[in-house]
């Protein structure tokens, strides 16, 4: 691994339906996804949010960029710069990315700094359909 390689600098990363940052500076995670991202027809498109830990190595401004593969093809990628301090451990959210998924499959995140930086797994979902509860008559 290189200089530019994050995978001890990410400590966790959280797949949300949205994470929203509040007056008072703190993080709302919103839907937090523990296990499968299920949705009730195919093909679907997921909105979804990431919240990640990150310790950076160096102080000053950091590239940090984002992407989603389904089932080995990439689908989204970001880029964001971020004003770090050295060991100073801390969160962010992503924007809400949009998935297209053709069938059940895989979902991989990944993490590089920099153009240089090698791609890191920080977070695996699958997609599965499942019928929406039915409702016991009233």
């Amino acid at each position: 691994m290189g200089e530019d390689t994050i995978a001890a600098s990410i400590s966790f990363c959280l797949v949300c339906d949205d994470v929203r940052k509040e007056m008072s500076g703190k993080d709302t995670l919103v839907g937090v996804y523990s296990g499968d991202l299920v949705v009730e027809t195919l093909p679907a498109t997921l909105m979804i949010a990431l919240y990640i830990g990150f310790t950076p190595s160096q102080t000053g401004l950091q590239q940090l960029r984002v992407r989603a593969l389904f089932d080995e093809t990439c689908v989204f990628e970001a880029t964001a710069t971020l004003n770090v301090e050295v060991n100073a451990a801390f969160c962010f959210g992503t924007p809400k990315m949009l998935i297209p998924c053709g069938g059940e499959g895989e979902i991989v995140f990944q993490a590089a700094i920099k153009d240089t930086g090698e791609w890191t797994d920080i977070q695996r979902k699958q997609v599965a359909v499942q019928a929406p509860p039915k409702m016991a008559p009233a």
